[in-house]
This record gives structure tokens, C-alpha cells and sequence, in this order.
């Protein structure tokens, strides 16, 4: 493609001078974490309200399949690796310190969006309440415990903080996180159930590798460590590779190598062992989650090589304020829909078109409340104290 006039190349190449000389910012980081974000939300629309037959329809699909999945959560963890070194590298004990606050953080969360809304559903509307346990597969003595400790990806980002920042002890070059990677992907599926035996004290190890892969039997931790922290390791391998003074078109360039491997590593596994490789998406065998990594690494080139468009920059650029805000507001939208289910229910509607009108409410709901938690002076010091 030729760049025309309606399209120029940014002269800065798409690399944002912000604040100081030595704190640089790729705007494309900002547009593929922001579109992750909205992403995130639309595919939040119809897990929670997205009945079974509105999921096999299209536009379920779409919500579910491709928004809730590959530009979402795995662009989000790589992205998260690349900022704990670049631009201004973390050190060891305060990488662990922010690990820890965020998993508390989300167990917080999960008290707010989940424990208080399923006991005020147990209240007013019990026998949606005992639908909900039904559909969710826990029984009622034990849901609020299931629910506390529910390790969704805030919790993912606190373990994934702490074990990096334990392996930054001991890896000190770049081969030895490419093969960290490695051994996270292929050690995965032998991890998962270890410790089921352990009684209470396999919580210690659940938002490590969680339970054992069964066929139609809900993960009790959405984003486990095995596999998940590889998108984090790689992340962290390519703000390396920025911090030694690359630009972001050589980053482009690496992106698109290192998928060609990874890629055809995964699509061999694949075609021999058969689309059981992508599991449950949150227990993925070595075939899909190299697949889904390939994914990551050439969605974030490609936004690298649009962000050169001065045009298509100035849109991407609305992106931003989702993506400098992205914790606050993945725990804002999470208020939203956890609370919801006092009003709607748990996924009742049917109709694919209520879905696509609920979007862009939910979207300007968690926009409008994130703006208000951020006026708030008092609340944000709050939350800014999990998240430094």
C-alpha cells in the first residue's frame, strides 16, 4: 500500500515524546491496550446477559468468540509485560510489592461485583440466585467462596507481577525468558489439578495452574499462570528489546518474525493433534496458546504500522484515555455488570439485537462512572495505592 495524501506517516514515527526525555511512549501500545479494553466490555455484554441461544447466533459469536478472546485479554498481558521494563524498568521487590496489592485488589473486586450481588440476589430474587449456581455449576455452600476467589485477570496480573519479579532474581538474559516461555507453555497441561489432594491448601497453587482440564467443567481460575504468563514473558522480552534504543519499525519487523515461528509451530501442533489444542481458551495446550501469542504479536505490529497515519493515528488516539485508565476501569465495568444481575438477570436475553444495544450503553456507563471515580480525589488515592 502506497501512503497517499489523505494518509501521511507521522514524522515521529509513532513513537510519543511524554513528559521528560527519557520516558517514551509507543502510541500504538495505547490503541491496541485501549481497543482491548472496549473490546473486553462488548464481550462482558454477552457473558452476562447473552443467553445460549443468543451465543450460537453471530453476533454472540462475534461478542463471545472474537472480542472476549485474542485482541482482548492476550494483547492486554503482553502489553502488561512490555510496561514492566519500558519505558522506566521495575525493580524486583516493587514489582512484587504492586503484584500483591493487585491481587488484593481483586479479590476486592470480586467481593463488590460478585459476593454483595449474589447475596442481595439470594434476598429478593432467591430462586434467580439458585438459577445462577446452577448455571455456574457450584452449589449454594459453596458459592461464595467459589466467588471470592475467583481469579480473574486482576488477580492473573498480581501472580504474574510476583513470579517475574521472583524470576528477574535469577534469568538475567534474554534467552533465558525465551525459554522460561517455552517451558511455561509445554509444562501447562501436566500443572493443571496437581494438589487437588491438598484440600484448603490447594488455594495456594489455584491461581497458578487451577484444576485439572475436564471437557465441559468451568475453570475455577479464569487466566492461570500455566499457561497464561507467557504473553507477560513476552512482553517483557520486547521491552527489552525497545529499552537498547530499537525503533518501533524494527519492533514491527521482530513481531512479525518471531510469528512465522511461533505461528507455525502452533499450527503444526494443531493440525496434528486437532483443535482440542485451545482447550477451554483458559487451559490452552502448547498448539493454541502459540497460535493465540501469534495472534498478539501480529495485532500489535499491525497497529504499530497504522499508527505511521497521521489519520487513522487521530482516531486510534480516542483509545487512550481506555487505555491509561485500563485498571480503574476493568474494576468500574465489573461494578456495572456485577450489580446488573439485580435488574436483568443472568443471561436471559435471548434477542442478539438487545446485545448490540446494550454495548454502547455499557461502554458509556463505564466511561461516565470512570470519570466520576476520577474526580474524586480521596477515591483515586484509594485505588491508586493497589496500583503503584
Amino acid at each position: 500500500m502506497t501512503v497517499g495524501s489523505s494518509f501521511k506517516p507521522v514524522h515521529d514515527s509513532a513513537i510519543a515524546q511524554m513528559n521528560s526525555g527519557n520516558n517514551l511512549r509507543v502510541a500504538a501500545f495505547d490503541h491496541v491496550r485501549g481497543l482491548a479494553v472496549v473490546f473486553m466490555i462488548i464481550s462482558h455484554v454477552a457473558l452476562m446477559f447473552g443467553s445460549g441461544e443468543a451465543a450460537i447466533t453471530p453476533v454472540g459469536r462475534f461478542m463471545n468468540d472474537f472480542c472476549g478472546t485474542a485482541p482482548a485479554a492476550p494483547v492486554f498481558m503482553l502489553l502488561m509485560g512490555i510496561f514492566m521494563i519500558f519505558p522506566s524498568e521495575k525493580g524486583g521487590g516493587q514489582l512484587f510489592c504492586r503484584g500483591l496489592k493487585l491481587f488484593g485488589l481483586g479479590l476486592l473486586l470480586n467481593v463488590i461485583r460478585m459476593v454483595i450481588p449474589f447475596f442481595l440476589l439470594s434476598i429478593f430474587v432467591p430462586e434467580e440466585f439458585e438459577r445462577m449456581c446452577t448455571m455456574l455449576q457450584v452449589s449454594r455452600a459453596e458459592v461464595y467462596w467459589r466467588i471470592f476467589y475467583n481469579v480473574d485477570i486482576l488477580g492473573f496480573a498480581g501472580v504474574a507481577c510476583m513470579i517475574i519479579a521472583v524470576l528477574s532474581l535469577i534469568l538475567k538474559k534474554g534467552w533465558q525468558w525465551v525459554l522460561s516461555g517455552i517451558v511455561t507453555i509445554i509444562a501447562a497441561p501436566y500443572l493443571w489439578g496437581r494438589g487437588e489432594d491438598l484440600g484448603v491448601f490447594f488455594y495456594l497453587l489455584q491461581p497458578l495452574w487451577g484444576r485439572q482440564f475436564v471437557e465441559g467443567v468451568p475453570t475455577d481460575t479464569a487466566f492461570p499462570a500455566f499457561p497464561w504468563l507467557i504473553f507477560p514473558i513476552f512482553g517483557l522480552i520486547i521491552g527489552r528489546f525497545l529499552k537498547d534504543g530499537r525503533k518501533e519499525a524494527q519492533l514491527a519487523a521482530l513481531l512479525v518474525r518471531i510469528s512465522l515461528l511461533t505461528g507455525a509451530v502452533g499450527a503444526l501442533l494443531v493440525w496434528k493433534y486437532g483443535m482440542g489444542q485451545f482447550g477451554d481458551y483458559y487451559r490452552m495446550y502448547a498448539g493454541g496458546t502459540f497460535l493465540v501469542l501469534t495472534f498478539a504479536a501480529l495485532w500489535t505490529a499491525l497497529f504499530i504500522w497504522l499508527s505511521r497515519f497521521e489519520r487513522l493515528r487521530a482516531i486510534f488516539d480516542h483509545l487512550v484515555f481506555w487505555s491509561r485508565h485500563i485498571t480503574l476501569i476493568y474494576f468500574v465495568q465489573w461494578f456495572i455488570f456485577g450489580f446488573s444481575v439485580l435488574l436483568l438477570y443472568f443471561r436471559r436475553v435471548d434477542n442478539p439485537l438487545i446485545l448490540i444495544a446494550l454495548t454502547p450503553l455499557s461502554l458509556w456507563l463505564t466511561w461516565l462512572l470512570t470519570r466520576l471515580c476520577l474526580a474524586s480525589s480521596a477515591l483515586m488515592r484509594f485505588f491508586c495505592w493497589f496500583t503503584r
